[in-house]
């Protein structure tokens, strides 16, 4: 086996000494030993070792995995393409996968996000639609309502007054000539 250290900063619930690591759904090793990066208390910290032989690349990545309904879990590598590098150690020694969030968790966020979103455009939404808005914004149609009454009232208004105007201008004229 070849070893190497995977960290993960969700919570690993269900996973194991022994889960199994899986490379498109073939094991190809297994977790060694867990434990709370010393580094960073934010982190778990998986040892795990993986058989002599499978090319772990630059871009592979680690998530976890759900064993069906259990609730256990398993960690799976991605990525590892063909064109990518093998993945070597660091100067400490330690060769690290790196990890990402698992769809789940990711959703799980997402999710919260949206909720948080609709919950503050409903808090504004409500503060638009109290009954002192509700009142104002009734005040402003009615008397839009009737300013454009009285709009039409003074077209109609001015109408009349260009047609007696015009009437008064032919007389003029006729007068003239």
């Amino acid at each position: 086996f070849d070893k190497y250290r995977i960290y993960f900063k969700e919570s690993i619930s269900g996973l194991n000494i022994g889960s199994p690591i899986k490379f498109k759904g073939y094991e190809v090793g297994n977790v060694d030993e867990i434990k709370i990066n010393s580094d960073n208390s934010e982190e778990i910290e998986l040892n795990v070792l993986i058989k002599k032989g499978i090319p772990i690349k630059e871009d592979s990545y680690a998530i976890l995995g759900n064993l069906g309904i259990t609730g256990l879990k398993y960690v799976e590598l991605k990525g590892g393409t063909n064109d990518s590098k093998i993945l070597v150690q660091n100067k400490n020694g330690i060769t690290i996968i790196p990890s990402k969030q698992s769809f789940l968790v990711s959703l799980e966020d997402s999710t919260k996000d949206i909720t948080k979103e609709l919950g503050l455009i409903l808090t504004q939404f409500k503060k638009v639609l109290n009954d002192e808005n509700i009142n104002n914004l009734s005040k402003i149609l009615v008397n839009t309502k009737n300013s454009m009454a009285n709009i039409e009232d003074m077209s109609l208004y001015l109408n009349k007054k260009q047609n007696s105007l015009d009437e008064l201008l032919k007389n003029i004229n006729s007068f003239v000539e």
